[in-house]
């Protein structure tokens, strides 16, 4: 007998996130869109994060459970999730955020109707760890846009993307660059032909914390952007004077202590 797929595939990697973990799977278990499978992978946490899954998987057979023998790591985690999904569209999801309801049903919809698109995102409402707005951070709509604004920064959300796993499969997943391994993606997909696109919605209630990764080491994260930067700059359909400019502005950021310079991030992209 032929089991059925279900149409996409929810990936949350989870480390340690007892204590925003319950309402992030709640967000996507109580989605109105319900034709998903819900692939969770637990990297070796040492909470009640274990617990809290166990309960989930027990509680809805949508969700499946998979835990790594060591700690590994965010791309690790990511590409073992990416090898057990049997459905067409892939959508990210954090431990710590909250997607809205109507989340997967709008993102499936949109890449139904627009078949040129590998990778679609949309906008964050930023809130912080009470559930308490912060503001709003927007995202390029077109192709056009992404294209010529995306040496300056990530175009996409991470945490809010739907993919085409026919296109992520073709190149190989994720690759390591810590704290970039999403932006080294996204580079990779436009080198090779495909199209980005962003959702004028607002998916995903986006949760700043301390316990980030970018939150506790802003510097890492910056110098493994410029490293990207670096790499694809000079390619041919990737340079641009503004980008250039952005990169050296980046290096003298690297002379400020992280908390400054997490605070230069948020004044210029959260509204």
């Amino acid at each position: 007998m032929t089991v059925e797929k279900s149409k996409l595939a929810v990936i949350m990697p989870v480390y340690n996130a007892e204590k925003f973990l319950q309402q992030s799977i709640d967000s996507i278990l109580q989605q109105s869109f319900a034709d998903f499978e819900f692939l969770i992978c637990d990297d070796c946490s040492v909470d009640d994060s274990a617990e809290i899954l166990r309960r989930a998987a027990l509680t809805d057979k949508r969700v499946k459970l998979f835990r790594n023998e060591k700690n590994s790591g965010v791309t690790y985690s990511l590409n073992r999730l990416l090898q057990e999904v049997s459905s067409p569209f892939i959508v990210r999801m954090d431990a710590d955020d909250i997607a809205l309801p109507d989340r997967l049903k709008k993102q499936y919809e949109f890449m139904q109707n627009h078949p040129e698109v590998a990778v679609a995102g949309g906008d964050l409402e930023i809130i912080d760890e009470n559930n308490n707005t912060l503001g709003m951070r927007y995202y390029l709509r077109s192709w056009q846009e992404i294209k010529k604004q995306m040496m300056c920064r990530s175009p996409l959300a991470h945490p809010a993307v739907i993919m085409r796993k026919s296109v992520i499969d073709r190149l190989g997943g994720y690759l390591e660059q810590p704290g970039c391994e999403d932006y080294y993606l996204w580079l990779r997909i436009v080198e090779n032909g495909y199209e980005l696109a962003n959702l004028p919605e607002t998916l995903l209630r986006y949760r700043l914390s301390a316990h980030q990764i970018k939150q506790r080491d802003m510097k890492k994260s910056l110098l493994s952007t410029i490293r990207l930067q670096k790499k694809y700059i000079f390619k041919r359909g990737f340079f641009s004077i503004k980008a250039f400019c952005v990169m050296i502005a980046e290096y003298g950021l690297l002379l400020l202590p992280d908390k400054l310079i997490l605070k230069l991030f948020s004044r210029v992209t959260y509204k």
